[in-house]
C-alpha cells in the first residue's frame, strides 16, 4: 500500500490507518519533508516497509531527527524510534 498523501496530517493518518488495519505500506516523505515536525516523521514512519527519499529528503529526516541516514539507506527496514 503506497502512501503519500499532499498534506502532513493526511500522511499522517494514512500511516496510522494502515497500522491499524495491518496493512502494509511504502511512506513517501517527500512530498511533506518540510511540514512535518521530527516527531510527526517519526511516528508516521513506524511499521513503514519502505521510506522512499530523495538525498535532498533524507538530509532533511537527518537532521530532524538528529540521525545518520545509514541505518535506514539500504535494504528493507521496518523503522522503529
Amino acid at each position: 500500500m503506497p502512501g503519500s498523501p499532499d498534506d502532513g496530517q493526511a500522511m499522517i493518518r494514512f500511516a496510522e490507518a494502515a497500522r491499524r488495519l495491518g496493512l502494509r505500506f511504502i511512506f513517501d516523505i517527500g512530498s511533506q519533508v518540510s511540514g512535518l515536525s521530527a516527531e510527526e516523521m517519526g511516528t508516521s514512519l513506524v511499521g513503514a516497509e519502505v521510506m522512499l527519499c530523495n538525498d535532498y529528503e533524507m538530509s532533511i529526516f537527518s537532521k530532524a531527527r538528529q540521525a545518520g541516514p545509514s541505518p535506514i539507506c539500504c535494504g528493507s527496514f521496518r523503522w522503529s524510534p
